[in-house]
């Protein structure tokens, strides 16, 4: 910080009128060229905005709009799977499963059927708030978890498929999030 007496384009605290322009540096305090983009001393950056000028804005893409909405799409899907799991009757399988071959009982294929209801239902309440954070373009680690529950929640096998592509939208347009 110790600016020397000798330095010629500041004698006795005052510039010399051919020397050319010089600022002080707002970090380090010593005299720079005024033209410079970055203090040669300390490495303070002068290239950032100026005050009242506004930044650019970054452009904003559509996609994990998109993303989102069919990664919600697919969570809803599960959770109707899910739903109809829960719903379903042992009774109504067994003119197409033969019981005694798979070793089950009815109250057993009962419980297996809300169970899996229930673990469906799990997977597409995550994948609608997944498509939630996605649409709001928030939190891409939770939409992408999301996105992948909805895949797992299988959804009628189609909501698997509009999640996937879902997923792969807010992938791609990742770029777009406010972290």
């Amino acid at each position: 910080m110790g600016e020397s007496v000798s330095d010629p384009a500041v004698a006795g605290g005052q510039q010399q009128p051919d020397a050319p322009p010089t600022r002080q540096c707002v970090s380090c305090g010593r005299r720079i060229d005024w033209n410079s983009n970055a203090c040669p001393y300390c490495g303070h950056d002068y290239r950032m905005a100026q005050p009242g000028q506004a930044a650019p804005q970054k452009e904003r893409s559509m996609l994990p709009v998109i993303g989102g909405v069919l990664i919600l799409i697919a969570g809803l899907a599960a959770l109707g799977m899910g739903v109809a799991f829960m719903a379903f009757d042992a009774q109504d399988f067994e003119d197409w499963v033969d019981l005694d071959e798979l070793d089950v009982s009815l109250s057993e294929l009962d419980d297996i059927l809300f169970t899996c209801g229930a673990v469906v239902m799990v997977f597409g309440v995550i994948g609608v708030l997944g498509g939630v954070f996605a649409i709001v373009r928030k939190h891409f680690s939770l939409a992408v978890v999301g996105g992948i529950f909805s895949i797992l929640g299988l959804g009628f096998v189609v909501g698997a498929v509009v999640g996937l592509i879902g997923l792969i939208l807010v992938f791609v347009g990742r770029s777009s999030f406010n972290e």
